[in-house]
């Protein structure tokens, strides 16, 4: 019994020996990934914080910041990315440089630069626009008056851009366009939007056909002559009162715009209501058809979904962030942010103290030579061990095969 159970530990211990020298290597494969994994990361973050610095020196050049500007800029750029919005820290530049270039002064605005820049990068990534057109059509509605405000302006586009305004994809190209022909007849950005609802919703074939239309008849209406009094004539109005009505502009000339399109609804004959319209509309009236006779200021904005229009830009941002795959990445931009941080100290200790740096460095690679040479000596070694062994192997094989066949030959004699 008690050799059995000798047996019985000697096997059990060397079982136990071989688990736990197969768990040490475990760990040390676990550790060694673990530590190429972090160096990895440092790396890619020092690249990029490099990268980001290099973005921003750029964009401070563009807008010709001084220093205290150039660091605010960049703080906001990095704090944008790092929310998970646009590919890349060029892109939130990009976005940046929009706002400063076609919106100007965002210090009224809801959280200030950082907060108009999330928007127009949400409005570019939930449609698909282009940065610079967004902040352009944007800008254009609050230089013209037809935007209170960039956030009221952003409001506008988004929700113009998820209804019909943008049926043909030149919603904002029209604003940016025809804005400043629009104030004149008294509109702002949610009624013209919802006139070009209407009108679409009524076949007419783009933004922009309806857009002229109502700027010709701004013009039309101002300018009068003898074709337009017998236009107004015709249907029952009077181009003096229209005129003058238009020439006080605002509310007024609004009401000019609402006495018209009335009145061409209320005329029956068709021919006459053709003609009026050509002389007050020019072309896209004879285009449009009864596509234009759809226009109608007083409900033109509720037909646009203006009247739900307030936070619009804040909810489509919202819906862009609630899910997993942003929130990963969110992640992911601040723990690199974090690194590069990390990163950016030790390159700066290692730039600070050379005298030491340099020594240690020239310390390490003797080192690591030296390392890899031991290494190579022993592969050397193993090999040739290897060798001699199998060589013994087979001497000892024929040695015994001699001495096995010399003794048979005897038995059989």
């Amino acid at each position: 019994m008690s050799d059995t159970s000798l047996v019985f530990n000697l096997v059990a211990r060397d079982r136990a020996s071989g688990e736990v020298s197969a768990m040490g290597e475990r760990f040390n494969a676990a550790a060694a990934g673990i530590g190429a994994g972090f160096a990895a990361a440092l790396g890619a973050s020092v690249v990029t914080a490099m990268d980001m610095e290099a973005a921003g020196d750029k964009l401070a050049a563009q807008l010709g910041a001084g220093p205290a500007e150039a660091a605010a800029l960049a703080q906001v750029s990095a704090t944008v990315y790092q929310e998970a919005w646009g590919d890349s820290t060029a892109t939130v530049n990009e976005a940046i440089r929009g706002v400063y270039k076609n919106i100007g002064d965002t210090s009224e605005a809801e959280n200030g630069l950082e907060g108009v820049t999330t928007k127009v990068l949400a409005i570019a990534e939930a449609f698909d626009e282009d940065l610079a057109m967004a902040t352009a059509a944007a800008g254009q509605l609050v230089r013209t008056g037809l935007a209170k405000n960039v956030d009221e302006a952003l409001d506008i586009i988004t929700v113009g851009m998820q209804g019909a305004a943008d049926k043909s994809g030149d919603y904002l190209e029209t604003l940016n366009e025809y804005s400043t022909q629009w104030r004149r007849i008294g509109l702002d950005g949610k009624t013209a939007t919802g006139l070009l609802t209407q009108a679409l919703a009524a076949g007419a074939r783009d933004a922009d056909q309806v857009a002229d239309a109502i700027g010709i008849f701004g013009e039309s209406a101002l300018k009068g002559g003898k074709a337009v009094d017998d236009a107004y004539k015709s249907i029952g109005l009077s181009s003096k009162t229209v005129g003058r009505l238009m020439r006080e502009g605002g509310t007024s000339a609004q009401q000019a715009f609402q006495m018209t399109m009335d009145a061409l609804r209320g005329t029956e004959d068709r021919t006459v209501r053709l003609n009026a319209a050509a002389a007050l509309f020019g072309d896209p009236a004879n285009i449009m058809g009864d596509a234009l006779y759809a226009l109608d200021p007083a409900s033109a904005a509720a037909a646009g979904g203006m009247d739900k229009a307030a936070g619009a830009t804040d909810r489509l941002a919202e819906t862009l962030e609630n899910n997993s795959t942003r929130a990963l990445e969110k992640f992911k931009r601040g723990a690199m942010a974090q690194l590069g941080e990390v990163g950016g100290k030790i390159a700066q200790f290692a730039m600070d103290n050379q005298a030491i740096v340099v020594p240690l460095g020239w310390a390490f690679t003797g080192l690591a030579l030296t390392v890899l040479a031991v290494k190579g000596a022993m592969m050397a070694y193993s090999a040739i061990a290897a060798v001699v062994t199998g060589a013994h192997t087979i001497i000892s094989a024929s040695c015994w095969t001699v001495i096995g066949n010399w003794l048979r030959m005897n038995a059989i004699g």
